[in-house]
């Protein structure tokens, strides 16, 4: 959090007694007093301590040792039109895409995730789903889990909208869909017009 901004530069608290700081020339836009930023703490030429919010020239973009579909730990740094700019396990730079943002996520949320894609330009497309059947397993599990919890019965079906059954279940409509339709045909839930049912045992 940025204490003061001075002609030196911003000056950031960071849980020692001496602030840190951000020289202007490390600062993409100028730091306002009062708001929080995400940096990277370095040492400048004099071997000073300071913070850089260039984040960007920080990360790694060659020598990527992940996979397509690796768990990984994200912490996002910065909001886009196309979604959050992430950075991952600490090392490289990803894209979580807009239509997978929840409501009140900010800078500094650290998130677990998995590799979508690895782009050409070496960045990565990252996802908070799981995929393949892992991704149902785990869907069925909250279904199965919100409906025991709620005494048997969820007022959701197909025409549920996106945003309820991620509301109640943390859900994309394809993953609730997918869940309960191999839950119906294992003979675990009923389907009614109001919603699904969990048959007795």
């Amino acid at each position: 959090k940025v204490r003061q901004v001075t002609q030196h530069g911003a000056f950031l608290a960071w849980g020692f007694e001496k602030d840190l700081l951000v020289p202007f020339s490390e600062q993409p836009d100028r730091m306002k007093e009062g708001r929080k930023y995400v940096v990277r703490v370095c040492r400048d030429n004099t071997g000073r301590l300071v913070g850089t919010a260039k984040i960007e020239r920080c990360l790694e973009t060659e020598d990527i040792s992940l996979a397509e579909g690796d768990e990984v730990e994200m912490m996002i740094w910065q909001f886009t039109e196309l979604g959050a700019k992430v950075i991952i396990n600490e090392l490289y730079s990803g894209l979580l895409y807009k239509d997978e943002l929840q409501g009140g996520m900010t800078r500094g949320d650290r998130l677990t995730g998995y590799v979508k894609r690895i782009r050409e330009d070496r960045k990565l497309d990252v996802t908070l789903r799981k995929s393949g059947a892992e991704a149902v397993d785990e869907a069925k599990g909250r279904v199965l889990e919100a409906l025991e919890l709620s005494g048997g019965f969820l007022p959701l079906h197909d025409r549920s909208t996106p945003q309820a059954i991620q509301q109640m279940l943390g859900l994309s409509k394809k993953a609730f869909k997918k869940a309960v339709g191999g839950l119906y045909k294992a003979g675990v839930i009923e389907l009614t017009d109001e919603g699904i049912r969990l048959k007795k045992s």
